[in-house]
């Protein structure tokens, strides 16, 4: 029975090898060294192929974890396959885990920034510039409440409408200065 190659879904382009859902041989001679190895490995040698610790590999071979124990100290040869196509199925998880870290290191960046301007003495306190704006705002908002007080006598006896256009215009340049 000869595989097909796999189909494009969700997790990613189509791949090359054909893929028997029963068993993970690429080829014949695959298939045909695969069944000279021995049907179980120790913990040792486990921990070697696959450079984990024992205690790792303790937690993959709990509740139905990739890594089948057949007995103590004994493990299942399909573990180490399974491992690795485990491997492969959480392959989308460390790019979201790089991106975190990436976020993370800029986050750092920004706050020594911050620190470093703020020892160079280039920043304000929030409090010190929404105070300073708002003494401004205040002197602006009181002179044009005014306004109206100081134009409309002024105003009033202007004998022409360009006399009284000049009256305003030098108020305002004088608000504004």
């Amino acid at each position: 029975m000869v595989a097909e190659p796999r189909r494009a879904d969700a997790r990613g382009p189509v791949s090359p090898w054909p893929l028997n859902e029963t068993k993970l041989y690429r080829s014949d001679e695959a298939k045909g060294a695969a069944e000279k190895l021995p049907p179980h490995v120790t913990s040792a040698q486990l921990c070697w192929l696959l450079r984990l610790t024992r205690g790792r590999v303790a937690q993959l071979s709990a509740e139905g974890g990739p890594i089948k124990r057949l007995g103590r100290d004994l493990y299942a040869i399909e573990s180490i396959p399974n491992f690795i196509a485990r491997q492969r199925e959480r392959g989308d998880r460390s790019t979201e885990w790089n991106q975190a870290r990436a976020e993370l290191a800029q986050e750092r960046a920004r706050a020594a920034r911050l620190q470093r301007l703020e020892r160079e003495g280039k920043l304000l306190e929030v409090e010190v510039v929404q105070l300073i704006v708002a003494a401004i705002f205040r002197a602006v908002r009181d002179n044009f409440l005014g306004l109206g007080t100081r134009l409309a006598p002024q105003a009033h006896g202007a004998p022409s409408v360009p006399a009284t256009q000049q009256i305003i215009v030098e108020t305002e340049s004088h608000l504004i200065r």
